[in-house]
């Protein structure tokens, strides 16, 4: 359901233009620490963009009926934006994990030795 249809343009233009002014935002102040986060909201911001542009092809801006071409490209960036995050998500919670499990295995052998009597530095 789109809100407030007869305003879909302009709608997709100001999204267009703080799209924009994020992109802008990011590059030159870069607010992040991280290198990684500061590509993946860039990322984010260009793939906004690209969509804005392709749902223009469903407006009346375009006056020719939208081919499945239109479909299958927002389709695919839609789902390439998806299976990225997707990859991130799982990359950072594999890693996550995989520290606590070092973490509580090393915490388990200093119990270990201080119980039998050896003396743990």
């Amino acid at each position: 359901m789109i809100f407030a249809p007869e305003f879909f343009l302009l709608q997709l233009f100001v999204l267009l233009g703080f799209s924009y002014l994020q992109i802008f935002y990011l590059t030159i102040c870069k607010p992040f620490e991280r290198e990684d986060h500061q590509k993946i909201e860039l990322y984010d911001e260009y793939t906004t963009v690209v969509l804005t542009y392709l749902l223009m092809t469903f407006s009346i801006a375009n006056p020719q009926d939208p081919n499945d071409f239109y479909d299958f490209a927002f389709l695919t960036v839609s789902g390439g934006n998806l299976i990225i995050h997707l990859y991130i998500l799982t990359r950072g919670s594999y890693r996550g994990i995989k520290q606590k499990i070092i973490k509580s295995c090393t915490k388990k052998s200093e119990i270990i030795t201080t119980e039998s009597g050896v003396i743990s530095q």
